[in-house]
């Protein structure tokens, strides 16, 4: 669970991982500077009496012998003061107090003889963590063991942990508390009880005692009172803070006595524990009271409507329209428009107060004046005694052109531009957000703060040296006359902008903002959309700003922040998300699934294809996400070689299980007793093919590389996800095991661990630069987890696998099969035909783009898939009864089948349509648009008739129809080929995408000839006008919207589209009947369980 909790912050813990490596604080303090920050020993007493040092809102005190409120004016040493704290750590880094009651409930809980294994984890931490906030020894294995853990300044931090197991620990206290107060339970339960009891008297006498011994005061002031000074003189600070002993003893006395009255209170709450209606409103009491106590008027509250002003000088500010920065003249002790104040108004600062901040730009900072606050995580404004700081170029180059300050300055540079409540000056030397140098003026060194201390960054670019090899290195003898040319910011903001820059001859453009991993910057001619966009690399110039090498002419740049560890984070947290939403979902299945119900066909329909289909759509899109991290990660052209190798692979499939799956789940489905016969045949089969495959494939790779050759990368590629074969062919005939017992959610969900293994190993082959040849290395290992749990299932639920040769069941199958794998594998060439004839004629980065399209569709047809493997066991049955009583519900099941996909498909593919562009972008990025958006829009409206495809397809196989099968894949295939190669020299992947659609059609029709002679006249216009019209209706409602934007869109027109069904009368009698028979609360009685299943 810590691991699913680290994986559902990784959006904010990856970034944030990024960003903390680049941090000033790293390296910056010794070990012995940070424990010497943590809490001194004598703090100890403030975890008991939380105001003994003093609180800052204390600005008064009670007198407790003239019991008169007195104002706080000098202390000890008659300085002015205003408040009372003494304390060497701040108020609010030095709060640690969690209430009396509390610590003696966490005592319970500790000491209790049946504490909870969760006590003592919770014990450990609070213990560990003041070993920590008290700088011991122990903190050194933490600053020297743990990477990162040295930017950490403040050991105190720990106190939170603390505070939240002593939250923790109070809780199982109560809960103790609770349990000895319970009838029936006391007496097995009364050494606990002895103990809180003894607890509570202890605390009650001690707090009493207390409170007697404070009273003492009363009777003899003139002995307490010199006793209280020589205490207050002894303990260091404290005379900073009070005046004498008797503003020592009067302070003291109040936060004793709070401490004494807390402790017996407490005490009485154990005694009456056997009393809920009186300890447990005791005890809430008691804590609230506590609490408020101590902690009451620290915070202040001021007036809501100050958010509302302001200031007239941020007005003169916000009047300029241009962009600029600001910063401050400050003398010492000022602290003018402070740090960070200047966002609230969306005013940009050099200034700023944070824990995080790069280590380039306090390097750059530090080079205009020291950086004398990084102690207290401040860049500095500029003080008095650094004047010189106003006429550095580096302040120019940082955009600076206001200067607020209380201050006159002195230099024809600035100008006197505003004088009310602050006085603002003009920086008449600020240099431009961004502007263009020549590249012969730029100089490359190896030590960036000396080059800029030499050349004026007015006139020329650093940039360091390692990276730039090909820039040539500027000397003092051929430098140029250089001079800046500015360039036009046509749309700012934080992370995207666009820059105009007309250009004379090659140069560099420079962005006076912070350089920083994850910016990319692309270029194009003015005038011109993203689709000409070109990427440019990304220089940090002048050790901190932004730069790109550009040609002459007149260019559009576009910086764009796209950084790589947030989509790892999403990526990571999406998972996250994931796993836990399937563990959520395996606990309520276990709830409310009752096999009891399977008597029925629609409900066995229904559990075996909605568990299939729910947990393939997870797959799906743990697979989309990944895919959208694997398209950026390799580009379109090592995406496109992937998915040539991936295609090969899945030939090579086709061919090893030789449609042994479909025949398998067939046969056992009518015979479960043959489970283990025909699973050990198949098995051996799949063998045999696997070794004829490979001399196969060698032939292939040798004919290509003799006609066009294929890259090493690819070959690899293929090799290593043929070796995963021999594994991922034996997960499938377990699978079609579990298919024929109709048992399809235990495939289905360990298909989604190997899923979730596949994404998180995926990612860190890519991670690691290994590619997609990882990628395919990956497939070897999930494929061998994959076997392994289902067989490990299949022998707890089903049987025990053994040898079982049968040569003559072997000679049978094959026969049989073969045309299974021929119709497979032509229907596999069928679909995937044109991403190979793609390649050969169009290349890889075609591939890459037409790839992106393909896996929407191949994530849509897991609905026809799992649909149609869940109703295939039925649909046998059907078709081997003897008689039109037989034929009659085949047709039925057929035709409501077909209805029920196609009114899925028609929405589908309209909303995809709307939709395409910006869902090519979330998968693949700005790099595959528009081309990936125009192939998704044109292969999209094909789904509708290859989902009734799909579906006819198996009622042919339930018919033994598979030798007519091979035909038609045949003719469809041809035309197939046909079209493409005659059509893809002149359109590309559009010909390709749009030529699914005819080729669909062409299937059907073949598919039709055979079903219209072994079963029925299908009446398809009465079937298909309904879903028709409606799409109609839908489609012409979301053009009619479009400039809505899809947010209103699609929702009105998936409204629309259902409305149109209900009115037009598409959900009948059948439909109707269907859904009754599949509400698992329906009154009926439980069936005899199935053989084999559990």
């Amino acid at each position: 669970m810590a691991i699913l909790g680290l994986g559902l912050g990784a959006v904010q813990l990856i970034p944030f991982y990024e960003l903390v490596r680049e941090n000033f604080r790293q390296g910056s303090v010794t070990y012995r500077q940070v424990v010497g920050w943590a809490y001194p020993a004598r703090r100890l007493i403030a975890f008991l009496v939380p105001n003994f040092f003093g609180n800052p809102a204390h600005h008064s005190y009670f007198d407790i012998f003239s019991r008169q409120t007195v104002p706080v004016t000098r202390n000890y040493y008659g300085q002015a003061i205003n408040t009372i704290y003494w304390g060497i750590k701040n108020y609010v880094e030095g709060g640690s107090y969690a209430g009396i009651l509390p610590l003696l409930l966490a005592l319970v809980a500790v000491l209790g003889r049946r504490a909870r294994p969760y006590v003592w984890i919770f014990a450990a931490l609070a213990l560990i963590s003041l070993a920590l906030v008290f700088g011991t020894p122990l903190y050194a294995l933490l600053y020297y063991g743990l990477p990162g853990i040295k930017q950490l300044h403040s050991p105190f931090r720990w106190i939170f942990p603390y505070t939240l197991s002593v939250a923790v620990l109070a809780g199982f206290g109560a809960q103790q508390l609770a349990a000895e107060g319970t009838e029936g339970v006391i007496s097995s339960l009364r050494p606990h009880s002895s103990l809180s009891s003894l607890l509570g008297w202890i605390a009650l006498l001690a707090g009493l005692g207390l409170v007697a011994a404070l009273s003492l005061v009363f009777l003899f002031p003139h002995a307490a009172i010199p006793l209280a000074e020589r205490a207050m003189l002894g303990l260091a600070k404290a005379p900073e803070a009070f005046a004498d002993g008797r503003m020592f003893l009067s302070y003291q006395f109040r936060n004793f006595l709070a401490f004494a009255l807390a402790l017996a209170a407490s005490g009485a709450v154990f005694i009456l524990h056997r009393r809920p209606r009186l300890w447990k409103p005791l005890a809430l009491s008691v804590l609230v009271l506590d609490l408020l106590a101590f902690g009451y008027g620290f915070n202040p509250a001021a007036d809501p409507r100050l958010l509302d002003f302001k200031p007239p000088v941020v007005e003169f500010l916000q009047g300029d329209k241009g962009l600029f920065r600001i910063t401050t003249y400050n003398a010492p002790g000022e602290k003018t428009f402070n740090a960070n104040v200047g966002m609230f108004y969306d005013l940009q600062d050099v200034r700023g107060y944070d824990s995080i901040i790069p280590k380039q730009y306090v390097d750059y900072m530090a080079l205009i004046y020291p950086q004398t606050e990084l102690l207290y995580n401040r860049i500095a404004p500029i003080y008095t005694k650094h004047r010189e700081a106003l006429d550095s170029p580096l302040l120019d180059l940082l955009n600076v052109k206001y200067v607020l300050t209380t201050q006159e300055i002195e230099s024809p540079k600035y100008s006197l531009v505003y004088d009310g409540e602050v006085r603002v000056y003009r920086n008449e030397g600020c240099m431009p957000r961004a502007f263009a140098l020549p590249t012969g003026c730029a100089v490359v060194a190896d030590d960036v703060a000396e080059a800029l201390r030499t050349y004026d960054p007015r006139h020329y670019v650093i940039l360091e040296s390692g990276k730039y090899a090909n820039e040539q290195v500027a000397t003092d003898k051929d430098l140029p006359t250089c001079h800046l040319q500015p360039a036009t910011i046509t749309s700012y903001s934080p992370n995207e902008v666009f820059v105009d820059v007309a250009l004379d001859e090659p140069g560099f453009l420079v962005l006076a903002d912070s350089y920083f991993p994850g910016w990319k910057a692309f270029y194009r001619p003015q005038g011109t959309g993203e689709e000409r966009e070109q990427e440019l690399t990304i220089y940090r110039a002048d050790g901190n700003f932004r730069a790109v090498r550009l040609p002459a002419g007149r260019w559009t740049v576009r910086f764009k922040y796209t950084p790589m560890s947030f989509k790892l984070g999403l990526f990571a947290s999406f998972v996250a998300g994931v796993v836990l939403a399937l563990l959520t979902g395996y606990w309520l299945w276990g709830r409310l699934y009752r096999a009891g119900i399977e008597e029925s066909d629609a409900w066995r329909v229904a559990k075996n294809s909605l568990a299939p289909i729910v947990l393939q759509l997870v797959n799906k899109a743990l697979e989309t996400a990944f895919a959208a991290l694997m398209l950026r990660i390799l580009g379109p052209e090592d995406a496109g070689k992937y998915y040539f190798a991936i295609t090969i692979w899945v030939w090579l499939d086709i061919f090893t299980t030789f449609g042994l799956n479909i025949l398998l789940q067939r046969e056992v489905a009518k015979d479960y007793s043959l489970a283990n016969r025909y699973l050990a045949n198949t098995t051996i089969l799949r063998l045999i093919l696997i070794v004829v495959a490979a001399p196969l494939l060698a032939g292939f790779i040798g004919l290509r590389q003799l006609t066009r050759p294929l890259a090493g990368d690819t070959i690899a590629a293929i090799a290593l996800l043929a070796v995963g074969l021999l594994p991922g062919s034996l997960a499938n005939g377990l699978t079609a095991v579990f298919n024929a017992f109709e048992r399809m959610e235990y495939p289905a969900l360990i298909t989604t661990v190997s899923t979730v293994l596949k994404v998180v190993l995926g990612t860190l082959a890519l991670l690691f630069g290994l590619g997609f040849v990882g990628l395919a290395g990956v497939s070897i290992l999930i494929n061998v987890v994959t076997v392994a749990i289902l067989l490990r299932l299949l022998m707890r639920h089903f049987l025990r696998p053994r040898l079982e040769l049968d040569f003559g069941l072997q000679r049978w199958m094959f026969n049989l099969s073969w045309p299974l794998m021929l119709n497979n594998l032509l229907s596999v060439f069928f679909f995937k035909i044109d991403v190979a004839l793609l390649e050969t004629m169009r290349g890889n980065i075609v591939v890459g783009l037409y790839s992106v399209a393909y896996k929407f569709m191949d994530a849509l047809n897991v609905i026809p898939a799992s649909f149609t493997i869940a109703v295939f066991p039925i649909m046998s049955r059907y078709a081997a009864s003897v008689g039109e009583r037989g034929r009659a519900p085949l047709l039925r099941a057929y035709l409501l089948s077909v209805r029920l996909l196609v009114i899925l498909a028609l929405p589908i593919a309209a909303v995809v349509t709307i939709l395409a562009e910006p869902l090519v972008y979330l998968l693949g990025g700005s790099q595959y648009l528009p081309h990936s958006r125009i192939a998704l829009q044109l292969m999209i409206w094909s789904i509708p008739i290859g989902f009734i495809n799909s579906v006819t397809n198996y009622v042919l196989i339930a018919l033994n129809q598979q030798r007519f099968l091979t035909k038609a894949f045949a003719l469809g295939l041809a035309f197939t080929v046909a079209a493409n190669l005659a059509f893809i020299p002149l359109y590309s992947y559009r010909a390709s995408a749009l030529i699914h659609l005819f080729s669909e059609l062409v299937l059907l029709s073949c598919f039709y000839h055979s079903l219209r002679r072994h079963l029925a006249p299908i009446p398809w216009a009465r079937l298909l006008w309904r879903p028709a019209l409606a799409t109609a209706l839908m489609v012409g409602l979301m053009w009619r919207l479009r400039p809505a934007g899809p947010l209103l869109t699609v929702p009105l027109g998936g409204l629309a589209y259902l409305a149109a069904l209900i009115l037009l009368g598409a959900f009948g009698g059948e439909e109707r009947a269907l859904l009754r028979e599949l509400l698992p609360w329906r009154a009926e009685p439980a069936s005899a369980p199935r053989p084999g299943g559990r």
